[in-house]
């Protein structure tokens, strides 16, 4: 069943009405009644949306973190280039932060807030029953975004030689329930290093807290420390990518810099790996300095798109099949075995939806619709091939068809088969002018303007 989740932003001190945001819609087997968490519904959102082990919260959490200066909005947008399906336009995101800044100053004087993660937690472990929708669609009630007042300042102040342009002082804003985070002094004085070549800041108290990062010669001792070589690579140990996609330095996060602490480039040996291949390779990363780091590279096969298969079709076996859990069939999550059976008595299912297994092939997920049969209702998978399975209404028009039923066939006034007029017994022949369709179904018009089912189980082509 496809469920909604909305999600808004709100105070947690109650300062304005909430601010809508998304409304992520997945897909999720279950029963409708049954209740379901945020948690279970946003995960399921990132898997089918290959977010590549990362969660929706991610997205906003960025955005705070460039408006309470954790990080840069350029930094921000390059983090999220590991959301394969999250794409922004030139200035879209700048866009957001600003909307997000000015609903904080519409109901407040600063917009120094940031997510209390703490409480969206706890929120997102709640379950719930999900509401029927006009379109067929479930919605979950509102997920909220909770904002809390930043009270943890850090201010970073840069320190230069006389006459030599410092960098600009930096102040970064946070609260209790986030995480500690690395800053890197700037690079950009030229013939000075920073005596610190990172502050790491704390919002585990609140209040304010002063630090200086002060330039000076590389191998000169400061008061507090001494500048040494700045000469680095540093990258992430593993990256993900899907087949196909480009692979470059910033695949793996890598940044080196020279002796200054100056960026360098750095290039990546690919002689060992079939990007178009799914796999495991080992990649050669190498830093103009010299400096070299070897890393593990994960090729994942490409998503294949969800087919477009006509819901509500009426199939029926024609050999024996099970019906699987999963549309990645083994023997462990089988349902029901169906026994291959005559004509009139074969297994009849209904279509809702279709997935492609793990190997690419077609699986059509089916409800059970044999009414006296103890597996009556049962949803899950089975094979789309046509060696096993068909539909059960003809398609076309025939001249005559034979009655099959074990106990006939009725025939009717009107299309819907309402207003019976006469019973058909087994074996008796009709002559047919024409086919109709009836929502998923189809009827056979006979010579005397009667109509009578057109179910392969009923009634067969004859002459």
């Amino acid at each position: 069943m496809r469920v909604v989740v909305p999600t808004e932003l709100e105070f947690e001190s109650g300062l304005a009405s909430p601010m809508p945001l998304d409304r992520p819609v997945v897909n999720i087997t279950g029963d409708p009644n049954g209740k379901i968490s945020y948690t279970d519904a946003l995960d399921k959102y990132a898997e089918e949306n290959n977010l590549n082990g990362h969660s929706v919260y991610e997205v906003y959490e960025e955005v705070f973190n460039v408006i309470n200066n954790k990080t840069t909005s350029s930094e921000a947008l390059k983090d999220l280039e590991q959301f394969p399906t999250i794409q922004f336009r030139e200035g879209e995101f700048d866009g957001v932060i600003a909307s997000l800044e000015s609903y904080c100053l519409s109901n407040s004087s600063s917009t120094k807030y940031s997510l209390d993660w703490d409480a969206i937690m706890k929120e997102a472990k709640n379950s719930n029953v999900p509401t029927l929708l006009d379109d067929g669609a479930y919605e979950l009630p509102v997920f909220k975004f909770y904002l809390t007042e930043s009270n943890s300042d850090t201010v970073i102040t840069y320190k230069t030689p006389d006459g030599v342009k410092a960098p600009d002082p930096r102040t970064v804003s946070g609260n209790k329930s986030e995480k500690d985070v690395v800053i890197a002094s700037p690079t950009n004085v030229p013939g000075y290093v920073p005596d610190k070549k990172s502050i790491t800041v704390s919002f585990s108290k609140p209040g304010e807290t002063k630090v200086t990062v002060t330039y000076v010669k590389p191998g000169a001792t400061t008061g507090t420390s001494t500048a040494t070589d700045q000469s680095s690579l540093m990258a992430n140990d593993k990256a993900t990518i899907t087949a196909g996609q480009p692979i470059d330095a910033a695949t793996f996060a890598a940044e080196a810099t020279d002796s200054n602490g100056q960026s360098i480039p750095v290039t990546v040996d690919l002689s060992h790996v079939n990007a178009k291949e799914p796999g495991t390779y080992s990649v050669l990363l190498t830093a103009a300095n010299g400096k070299t780091q070897t890393v593990t590279l994960v090729v994942k096969a490409a998503a294949i798109a969800t087919p477009k298969v006509t819901k509500n079709r009426v199939l029926y076996g024609l050999k024996t099949l099970y019906l699987y859990q999963k549309p990645t069939f083994n023997k462990h999550n089988r349902i029901v075995k169906y026994a291959k059976a005559k004509r009139i008595a074969r297994p009849m299912f209904v279509v809702i939806g279709s997935q492609y297994s793990k190997t690419g092939l077609l699986r059509y997920k089916v409800r059970d619709v044999n009414q006296k049969s103890a597996t009556y209702r049962k949803v899950g998978y089975i094979t789309a091939k046509s060696s096993f399975v068909a539909p059960v209404y003809y398609s076309k028009a025939v001249s005559h068809i034979k009655v099959i039923g074990l106990h006939g066939i009725n025939s009717y006034k009107q299309l819907d088969l309402a207003g019976k007029l006469v019973h058909v017994k087994k074996g008796q022949m009709l002559k047919v002018t024409g086919l109709k369709h009836y929502h998923q179904t189809t009827r056979f018009t006979l010579s005397n303007g009667r109509y009578v089912t057109a179910n392969k189980e009923l009634v067969a082509a004859g002459h």
